[in-house]
């Protein structure tokens, strides 16, 4: 999965990928890079603390600063849901998020199927007919977006460490031939729009961060707006990230999700070009070497053992340091890690 942020090169995510929403002719003041860190290891308590802080802020810092404490800094979210079909569900999913993002730690997943299920049982017939709980829920839940004229995943499930709801309304379907390992194959890649709504990294990070493409079965999905497909960003951090992620799930179906997106981000840094250095900057800043989201400790291992093979350090933070390092032998010593399955 590749994480999309509105921060970082105009990427996306998978893992979770990026673009700007802040304006560089005023100086920043408010630590974005740490703000959104914590967002996306699915805490937002800290950053309403550092907001409430910060007094002497520029215009579009204290947009963001009043936006995000509305939207975490009361005890209702307000903000409007504006497909009618959905509106429901995903204030459901919003309330679930809003505690648990808020309460890190505590289990709201109950409280969340006390809620689906009787709008499951009131506007899906078709729940009717058999009984739902843990097991099933994503699958029927996924069927009843369907059968309402939109799309999702194949089944509702777990982006660690919350339950995600992602809904679109349109799709294109394209195929690319792709070269991982010496190895050619076609794969299916389908663009995605007019979403109603990217997940709770999105709601965490007021949309700046969000899934920009993942892996299912039958191919490659990915948000169709926030890539150029001429870009490395493209070619690289989603297309080689997520053929990396269809390849291991067929080769090792029992892969933890920190290791799947380990090697997904290796797989980017045996490949980049132009966007190398900014691709370990952002590792870096968004690297937590215990959590329950795959991507921070994922970030961490790439950027633990790609200092052990480059520097013989534990975790080299310093970009400057990095940039010392020709970009090929990057390229060669990632590769060596994604071959040692290290």
């Amino acid at each position: 999965m590749n994480l999309s942020s509105k921060l970082y090169l105009g990427m996306l995510l998978s893992g979770f990928s990026i673009s700007s929403v802040q304006s560089q002719a005023e100086e920043p003041t408010l630590p974005y890079d740490e703000i959104y860190a914590y967002c996306l290891d699915g805490t937002v308590s800290p950053v309403v603390e550092i907001l409430k802080r910060k007094k002497e802020l520029n215009s579009e810092e204290e947009e963001f600063k009043t936006h995000f404490l509305k939207r975490f800094g009361g005890e209702i979210d307000s903000t409007e849901i504006k497909d009618e079909r959905m509106k429901e569900l995903v204030s459901h999913f919003r309330d679930y998020w809003h505690k648990s993002l808020l309460n890190k730690g505590q289990q709201y997943e109950r409280e969340l199927m006390g809620k689906v299920i009787p709008h499951l049982m009131q506007n899906y017939p078709k729940a009717r007919e058999t009984k739902i709980g843990p097991d099933n829920i994503g699958t029927i839940l996924s069927e009843y977006i369907h059968s309402e004229g939109l799309y999702t995943r194949d089944r509702v499930s777990k982006l660690d460490p919350y339950v995600d709801l992602v809904i679109w309304g349109a799709q294109k379907d394209s195929i690319y031939t792709v070269v991982l390992d010496g190895n050619e194959f076609d794969v299916k890649v389908v663009g995605l729009d007019d979403f109603v709504t990217k997940g709770w990294t999105e709601y965490a990070t007021l949309g700046s961060h969000f899934s920009g493409g993942w892996t299912q079965d039958d191919g490659i999905y990915y948000v169709d707006d926030s890539y150029d497909i001429h870009s490395e960003e493209f070619k690289v951090s989603l297309i080689a990230h997520e053929a990396r992620h269809f390849l291991d799930h067929q080769k090792y179906p029992d892969m933890s999700n920190a290791e799947m997106e380990y090697r997904g981000k290796l797989t980017e840094l045996s490949m980049a070009k132009e966007t190398m250095y900014n691709l370990i900057s952002f590792f870096i800043l968004n690297a937590v070497e215990k959590s329950e989201v795959a991507h921070s400790v994922a970030n961490y291992k790439v950027i633990h053992k790609l200092s052990e093979a480059m520097f013989n350090e534990d975790f080299v933070t310093d970009i400057e340091k990095w940039k010392s390092k020709d970009i090929y032998a990057i390229n060669r010593a990632a590769a060596e890690l994604l071959n040692s399955g290290m």
